[in-house]
C-alpha cells in the first residue's frame, strides 16, 4: 500500500467538518502548548485543523502529517518533538489529538468500531473508567479547548 499525501485527501473527507469552537484559556493555560514557541503553536493549531477537516485523524506516518504543514521542514521538526504527546497513535493505526478526537466521536463525526465483550474488558483492565470507549482512544474530556457544533 502505497503513502499518502496531501493530494490524497478529496473534498469527502472534509464533508461536515465546518468548524469547531476553541476555548483561549484553556489553550493558553496548557502546560504543553507553554512550552511551545509561537511558531510550534502555530503548527500545532495547522494540524488540529487538518486532523478535524480529514475525518478526525492525521496518518501514522510523520512524513505525511509532516507533507500536511504549510512547511514541510518546519512540520517535521514539531512532529519530532510533539506527536506522540500531541497526536499518539490511536487503535485504528492513525494519529489523533485525544481531546479533537473525542469531540469529534461525540458530536457523530467520527464512528468508532463496534464495542465488544474484549475490548470492555481491556478498557476495564487499562483503568479506563469509560468502558465503552474502544481501546486506544481517550475518554471524552471533562473540559478542553474544543468544542463542536452541527454544520448547519
Amino acid at each position: 500500500m502505497g503513502k499518502k499525501n496531501q493530494s490524497d485527501f478529496n473534498s469527502e473527507d472534509q464533508a461536515g467538518y465546518i468548524w469547531f469552537k476553541f476555548f483561549p484559556n484553556d489553550w493558553l493555560t496548557d502546560p504543553v502548548v507553554n512550552r511551545m514557541s509561537a511558531s510550534e503553536q502555530g503548527t500545532y493549531i495547522w494540524l488540529l485543523c487538518q486532523q478535524w477537516i480529514h475525518g478526525g485523524f492525521l496518518p501514522e506516518d510523520l512524513q505525511v502529517c509532516a507533507s500536511l504543514c504549510k512547511d514541510a521542514r518546519t512540520g517535521a521538526k514539531w512532529l519530532h518533538t510533539y506527536a506522540d504527546v500531541c497526536f499518539p497513535v490511536q487503535a485504528c493505526s492513525k494519529r489523533a489529538n485525544p481531546k479533537l478526537l473525542n469531540l469529534a466521536v461525540l458530536s457523530g463525526k467520527v464512528r468508532l468500531p463496534e464495542n465488544t465483550e474484549e475490548t470492555q474488558t481491556q478498557n476495564r483492565e487499562e483503568g479506563d473508567p469509560e468502558s465503552n470507549m474502544p481501546t486506544g482512544i481517550a475518554s471524552p474530556p471533562k473540559q478542553g479547548f474544543f468544542e463542536t457544533e452541527e454544520a448547519d
